[in-house]
């Protein structure tokens, strides 16, 4: 089964203050394979506000097991819930009959938040209705929610104006009676929708921030009138989650890092590979069997070697301004991938470009805002791409990531550790044709220029350009464990 989604960006309010940014491609894989199937229930972490398993399977009482807080418990407002069989462990069941959980939280404002849960729709309640899933209360509010057989809705503000980000999957998609996973998010200038852990869409709004949430509510009604009478969500229910952080990624457990499973082997995509094992000298071996040994130069100094995250690979201090250059036969390419492994150590200002293409076209993959933010952009001939919005901090840990930029001919991907972040659709049919790599340099219409258009400061290994639009990044015996 393929799908198919469009994004829409509206304010309530009658002004346009969401500027959309992607749209995305397939969740779920041609046949009929489940994309996305989860790794367990959740697990309450540092950024988890509440988290309710609805394991009770009888009462009248949904327990919160996170830390933060403390516990803040709902209960059901009318009559008993349904309980049966949920994702992991039980479940609830909710009908368009007024009732739903609800409690009190302690008194935040979200500069990021997350609302995720596990649902299974009714399949004969897939009407234009609106059914609210999950939202969160105060002077300012935010909702979970479906708007039809085809729709999934972060929907936020107050009564002064109310914003929401939606996407629109192939119908029936959520309504084909398996659980599937959903998730709301912002943080603090972009909002998200995910599915089945991929993110659908994502949006830049102009609200900073979430005052004064002070409750919680399940399977109620709208965020402004929970108990209206109106807008119930009917269907199944689990794992519900309230999180002071973006999340991006939603399997467990949480804390792990992906860690790949070995250096990249050349295969028949492979253009040029460079695993940076030399540990000095001043050239780097390509391992690709393409198009021939297509050799990396330094040029202006003598690069610094380091440990990589396989074998030995480049360090690059701050203020260095050698940088690495290959050519390598013209080739027009109808899908491509740049690919590496990064440990930034330091941020300056501007962008910090990690990897780019030179020859007809340009193309780049750099960071931004406190390398928070992954870009992948190619002239086409216009500047065109796709920006992933991650965590703060999240390549700032001491750690590995990896981190890819690809186009099909018409849509960019941006890829940190071997999960999709962000799409954006351009057009099809689209080709771009390059010759030359660099990686250790500036930006690749003026490489040499460092300090106006510094590289990434810090340490990377297994640069690769492919002749396809790869969504994986890990050998067949590596581990696919995410980060948050």
């Amino acid at each position: 089964m393929n799908t198919k989604r469009s994004t829409s960006v509206k304010a309530k309010s009658g002004l346009l203050t969401l500027a959309a940014l992607t749209a995305l491609a397939t969740v779920v894989p041609s046949g009929n394979a489940r994309a996305f199937d989860g790794e367990g229930p959740y697990a309450a972490d540092a950024y988890t506000i509440a988290l309710y398993h609805l394991n009770e399977g009888s009462g009248t009482t949904a327990c919160d097991v996170a830390p933060v807080g403390g516990a803040n418990d709902m209960v059901y407002n009318s009559g008993s819930p349904t309980w049966l069989t949920g994702k992991f462990g039980g479940g609830i069941a909710e009908a368009a009959n007024v009732r739903f959980f609800s409690n009190s939280i302690p008194t935040t404002t979200f500069s990021q938040l997350t609302l995720d849960c596990w649902i299974k729709p009714t399949p004969d309640m897939n009407t234009a209705v609106q059914q609210y899933l999950l939202c969160v209360r105060g002077a300012d509010s935010a909702a979970l929610r479906l708007d039809s057989s085809t729709n999934i809705t972060m929907f936020f503000g107050n009564a002064s104006g109310w914003y929401s980000l939606t996407t629109a999957l192939t119908s029936n998609y959520l309504y084909d009676g398996n659980w599937h996973q959903v998730a709301g998010t912002f943080n603090g200038g972009v909002a998200s929708v995910y599915v089945d852990n991929v993110c659908l869409a994502n949006c830049v709004t102009v609200k900073k921030t979430l005052s004064s949430v002070d409750s919680v509510y399940l399977g109620c009604g709208p965020v402004w009138s929970p108990s209206g009478g109106y807008f119930e969500y009917t269907g199944a229910i689990d794992e519900a989650r309230i999180s002071n952080i973006s999340r991006t990624d939603f399997r467990v457990p949480s804390g792990t890092r992906f860690v790949g499973s070995g250096q990249y082997e050349p295969d028949s995509h492979a253009i040029l590979l460079y695993h940076l094992n030399e540990g000095s000298g001043a050239v780097a071996a390509d391992a690709a069997p393409l198009q021939g040994a297509n050799d990396a130069s330094a040029i202006g100094g003598s690069p610094t070697w380091n440990t990589g995250t396989f074998g030995s690979g480049l360090s690059r201090p701050y203020g260095e301004t050698n940088y690495f250059s290959a050519a390598f036969p013209t080739m027009v390419f109808s899908q491509l991938t740049l690919d590496l492994w990064i440990r930034p150590t330091l941020f300056d200002s501007g962008y910090h470009y990690v990897a780019g293409l030179t020859g007809t076209n340009m193309a780049f993959l750099r960071l931004s805002s406190s390398n928070s933010v992954v870009e992948f952009c190619i002239t086409t001939p216009t500047w065109q791409g796709a920006c992933a919005v991650l965590p703060a901090g999240y390549l700032n840990d001491g750690n590995w990531h990896q981190v890819a930029g690809t186009f099909n001919g018409g849509t960019f991907s941006v890829y940190v550790d071997n999960l999709l972040r962000t799409n954006y659709v351009a057009g099809t049919g689209m080709t771009c044709s390059f010759s030359g790599i660099l990686f250790n340099a500036g930006a690749p219409w003026d490489p040499a220029n460092q300090s106006g258009n510094p590289p990434l400061v810090g340490l990377l290994d297994e640069v690769r350009l492919s002749d396809t639009a790869r969504t994986k990044f890990q050998l067949s015996a590596g581990t696919t464990i995410m980060i948050r």
